[in-house]
């Protein structure tokens, strides 16, 4: 893995990949850090924060078919497997 990925998941039944990059990383300082890729690294989508840039994504699991992520604000959400559309689950704080 990149030093700047922190997670990577394999989606099942699929080519595609989950990545979560650092927030850090200049490239995702817009808090678009989680990435859909395909088996040859192309983007899909990226997902946005409920916060938008103001806010990003700190961890990212599968439960059953579905992308949960949390995010620095808080937000536990789902991920759409298909579009990257980001859906609040629950305010976690």
């Amino acid at each position: 893995m990149s030093e700047r990925i922190v997670d990577r998941i394999a989606l099942p039944d699929s080519t595609t990949s989950i990545v979560l990059y650092d927030y850090m990383d200049e490239e995702f300082r817009d808090g678009r850090n989680i990435v859909k890729i395909d088996e040859c690294g192309n983007v899909l989508w990226r997902a946005t924060p409920p916060g938008g840039c103001s806010d990003c994504f700190m961890t990212v699991c599968m439960e059953g078919d579905e992308i949960i992520a949390h995010t620095w604000n808080c937000f536990r959400v789902r991920i759409d497997r298909d579009s990257g559309a980001v859906t609040i689950l629950e305010f976690t704080k």
